[in-house]
Parts: C-alpha cells; structure tokens; sequence
C-alpha cells in the first residue's frame, strides 16, 4: 500500500492567525463604518432610561442663560485639547457637587460615554440630569465653537480612528496639541 501524496502546501502557524485576528479586532474593521444613525441606535438600546438633549434643545437654553453644569466626560486628555465653553471635567457622577435636582448636561465625543455617566448618577439620586447625543463631534461639525484656555480652536481629539470617522477629518486636532 501506498503512502499518500503530502501536500508541499504549508498551513498557516498559530502565531499567524493570532496576529491577523488581533489586527481585525485592534482596528475595528469588525465594527464597519460608524453612522449617527447607529450610534443613536446604540446608545438608545443600551441606556432607554437616560434622557437626552438635542444641540438645537442645548443651544436655546445657553441663549436663554438658563443655570446649568455643563459637564464633559471624555478623558482629561480629550478635554484639555477642546471643550464647548464653560464644561466642567469630570469622570465619575460621584464627583458631582450640585444639588441632586440641578440642571446638568453631560456629553462626551459622541454621546455614548456621557449616557453611561448620566445612567450612574440618575442611581445616585440626580433627577435633572440629560445626555447630550451627538455630544462634541456633532457641536463642532455644525461649525460650533470649541475652546481650549479660553481660546477658540478649531481641533477636537477624535478618540481614535473608528469614532474619529463621525468628525469632520479638517476638525482633527493635530499631533502637535499636548494636554
């Protein structure tokens, strides 16, 4: 009886699968391409407790003055590069001072961090506190003014290459901005 013929065909090593599923999942290319509409989706489905505000909503309450804590929840690196005027930096609903009925907007690159964040502190007893979806990417997209020290600047930190596709690709802060 005869052997059978081996294939000079090699399989791919271990390692080599390894390395091209960590790519797939290190680069979101898993994910596709991200939408507002998907992301509204997402967000919708994950918190459908958290009430939210709309740019249009949150631009006539800042043009009627009315009291409110601005709240941005992005990491104090994504903060220092740009923030809509007058937010506060804060991580943790924990560290809120206001008193529990107090009007606040919370709001991050796109709105789903800062759904999360007004998830936890609506627990902790906070009854006036909204998401804003759309959050900074929206503001700035619509040609809203952004700030860093006071200044307007035209650069918001796009989080990394996957969300940063929801901000205009001329609104990406530059390498050259350090915290």
């Amino acid at each position: 009886m005869r052997e059978p013929a081996q294939s000079n065909v090699k399989q791919p090593g271990i390692a080599v699968i390894f390395l091209l599923a960590s790519l797939f999942v290190l680069t979101g290319f898993w994910r596709g391409t991200p939408s507002w509409e998907k992301i509204g989706q997402e967000i919708d489905a994950k918190f459908p407790d958290v009430p939210s505000i709309s740019m249009e909503a949150l631009q006539r309450q800042i043009g009627a003055g009315t009291e409110m804590l601005l709240v941005d929840v992005r990491s104090r690196e994504e903060y220092v590069v740009s923030h809509i005027l007058h937010a506060v930096h804060m991580t943790s609903p924990e560290d809120l001072t206001v008193p529990p009925d107090s009007f606040v907007v919370c709001y991050c690159s796109v709105g789903y961090r800062s759904a999360a964040f007004v998830q936890k502190a609506r627990k902790l007893g906070y009854t006036n506190i909204v998401n804003y979806k759309g959050s900074i990417f929206q503001w700035a997209n619509a040609g809203k003014p952004v700030y860093r020290d006071g200044k307007v600047v035209t650069g918001v930190h796009p989080y990394d290459d996957y969300w940063g596709q929801l901000l205009k690709p001329e609104l990406h802060a530059g390498e050259s901005v350090k915290p």
